[in-house]
């Protein structure tokens, strides 16, 4: 009897380990695509119950707790994994798959969520040298929230040294707790060894209107030639020439071979033959690509050349050269079309005929725009199936624009040295300058200026330098103004001139090293306020003191500016204060022998201390133009203390 059990025992066991070993085979299925290499993409195989996965997968974790699905992208189940974790991720392991380094693969995925955070899929390489899976790619990335079925596809590269890669389905955790737990459904998970060579772009569904090519590469597009009833004529085109051509039957799938190469496999899914509005839906479009070397054809290159820069509103030339590189010549109808800034377009056409080696060329004139700003300009050539483009760049300036700012800066140095500074409303890299700049030179002199010097300066930059030497201009040390204009816009500034023998020895006509307008104003300015304070602070605590007389207050300027004139060799002074000096004496001998005018003098009145304080003033005047600037101020703090002084002394002199 228990031999008998033993032997039914062995029977189950050898049929359980060849479903598992059946279960685990590495099985292939083949599509127009390619061959998709992993066991079992679509869970359509049933369930492992030794491993509680699907067949071909397998649970890194016992615990995960996924299950078939009838909600599914195709036939009839998907794998899905529920969860109502807050953090990380459950999920199955497909088995390893044989791969070749440097080869290109095309992967196709598609998963469905619902109230998710983070689910994705991820492909391991194997590193053999450690004996360790790496991450290669996700695809897609991680997901988060709420959607139906979505396909998901990327082209990858398998690196050197790697013959293995597998997929992790990674279901996400639960991204909102209030909705309850999350779900992730997987279905058609395809690692596909392509039909075509070199594959580097795929579309779900694609659509095209007759006359319209799409673009598979920088040399390669597929082109609508005619649309029927039931079927197309469509052409692959190099370089905007047919490599090959074919009629395409409504719902079947086709391949587009050159060279013994598959370079193109879609499936016509529809057409529209409506004349004037003729249409094709492909759907399942994987295309290759082909290296021009192994290309027979004719392959026309161009290239656009404008200017580096122009004028807003000027016309800009473009040239545009066209070579045929191919092996093969090229003729046909084609346009050229040049667009400056995308508003700007002006085109030709012709029939072109080209020999291998052979090129031709076009000048092109296009308007600029009328805004300065740096544009794009785009040369294409259309043939019948194709447009070859090239760009170029060209910056749009203004030339003299309207003059915002304007400043002169100027130095002595073997004469005069300046630079004018200009400025507009556009940026300096959008404007040139040929603008002239008129530059006034004068002297200054005590009753005005003096123009000694008068030129055109062109300003070519935002800054122009300028040099006018001594002999140009020069008449003697002393106070010069600069003035510049342009555009309407006016700056000056002043130097003091030293000459040749840098030693100031200005003329007598010529305006003090003090005086600047500015200055001299201030100086008076500050000298007046003082005399005020010092006779209002006296008349607020000594009303019932004398006045100072007006003939003391004559003599005592007139005698300090005569002296201070005499020093510097200052004729015109010495003048004006042997005047003041004059009228000092004159007073001071007609108050001593005419009592009436006395009284006159000596009466006390606000009339009386504003006379005195107005020759003062004017006294304190003529010392502060005839001295340095730091003597000047020492001045207007010194002549309000000497009155003040003074009008003590006129009280005790009484």
């Amino acid at each position: 009897m228990s031999r008998e059990i033993s032997g039914k025992t062995l029977i189950v066991r050898t049929v359980i380990l060849m479903m598992i070993l059946l279960t685990n085979l590495v099985l292939t299925e083949a599509s127009e695509l390619g061959t998709n290499l992993v066991n079992n993409p679509s869970f359509e195989e049933g369930w492992n119950i030794t491993s509680d996965s699907p067949s071909g997968w397998t649970k890194p974790d016992p615990h995960w707790k996924g299950t078939l699905s009838t909600d599914s992208y195709t036939g009839n189940y998907s794998y899905s994994l529920t969860t109502k974790t807050t953090g990380g991720w459950s999920g199955v392991l497909s088995n390893s798959i044989e791969v070749k380094e440097n080869k290109t693969y095309f992967v196709r995925t598609h998963m469905k969520c619902e109230n998710v955070k983070a689910s994705h899929i991820k492909i391991e390489k194997f590193d053999s040298d450690n004996n360790e899976w790496l991450e290669l790619i996700q695809v897609p990335g991680g997901q988060d929230g709420t959607f139906g079925w979505t396909e998901y596809y990327a082209f990858i590269e398998i690196p050197e040294d790697i013959t293995k890669i597998r997929f992790i389905l990674n279901a996400g955790y639960v991204d909102n707790k209030d909705a309850g737990n999350a779900t992730t459904w997987f279905d058609d998970i395809e690692f596909i060894d392509p039909v075509v060579v070199n594959p580097v772009r795929y579309e779900t569904e694609l659509s095209l209107n007759m006359g319209e090519s799409w673009q598979i590469s920088d040399d390669l597009a597929l082109f609508l030639d005619d649309v029927t009833r039931e079927s197309v004529v469509m052409s692959l085109i190099y370089r905007g020439y047919p490599l090959v051509s074919q009629v395409v039957n409504k719902g079947e799938y086709t391949t587009f071979e050159y060279g013994g190469d598959e370079l193109l496999v879609f499936r016509l899914d529809d057409v529209f033959n409506a004349t004037g509005a003729e249409k094709a839906w492909l759907g399942e479009v994987l295309a290759g690509s082909v290296s021009s070397d192994d290309v027979v054809a004719p392959k026309l290159d161009i290239t656009v050349s404008s200017p580096e820069y122009a004028y807003k509103g000027e016309v800009v030339p473009v040239n545009v050269s066209v070579v045929n590189r191919g092996e093969q010549g090229f003729s046909g109808g084609v346009e050229v079309v040049v667009t400056l800034g995308g508003g700007h377009r002006v085109s030709l056409g012709e029939h072109l005929v080209l020999a291998p080696g052979e090129g031709n060329k076009w000048l092109l004139a296009v308007d600029a725009p009328e805004k300065p700003d740096e544009y794009t300009v785009v040369g294409v050539l259309r043939t019948g199936y194709a447009s070859i483009r090239d760009e170029d760049v060209v910056v749009v300036k203004v030339l003299n624009p309207a003059v915002t700012t304007f400043s002169l800066g100027v130095r002595e140095a073997g004469g005069i040295r300046g630079q004018l500074t200009l400025g507009s409303a556009f940026a300096d890299e959008l404007v040139d300058w040929d603008l002239p700049v008129r530059v006034d030179v004068y002297l200054i002199l005590e009753k005005g200026k003096k123009p000694v010097y008068s030129e055109e300066v062109v300003a070519r930059g935002r800054s122009t330098d300028f040099f006018i030497p001594y002999e140009r201009f020069y008449q003697g040390d002393g106070r010069y103004v600069v003035v510049a204009r342009a555009g309407g816009v006016e700056d000056n500034e002043y130097l003091e001139l030293v000459g040749v023998d840098f030693e100031y020895d200005p003329s007598e006509e010529s305006l003090p090293p003090t005086i600047d307008g500015e200055g001299l104003q201030t100086q008076l300015l500050l000298l007046f306020m003082a005399l005020v304070a010092v006779l209002t602070i006296r008349n607020q605590f000594y009303r019932n003191i004398m006045p100072l007389r007006l003939d003391l207050a004559f003599m005592g300027g007139g005698t300090a500016v005569t002296v201070l004139a005499v020093l510097l060799s200052l004729n015109d002074s010495t003048i004006r204060g042997i005047i003041l000096l004059s009228a000092g004496i004159f007073l001071f001998i007609l108050r001593r022998y005419d009592a009436r005018m006395s009284g006159v003098f000596s009466k006390h009145s606000h009339l009386h201390d504003l006379s005195s304080l107005i020759v003062i003033f004017m006294a304190g005047g003529f010392l502060i133009n005839s001295v340095s600037l730091n003597t000047a101020n020492l001045l207007v703090i010194g002549i309000p203390v000497a009155y003040g002084f003074a009008l003590g002394l006129s009280e005790r002199m009484r």
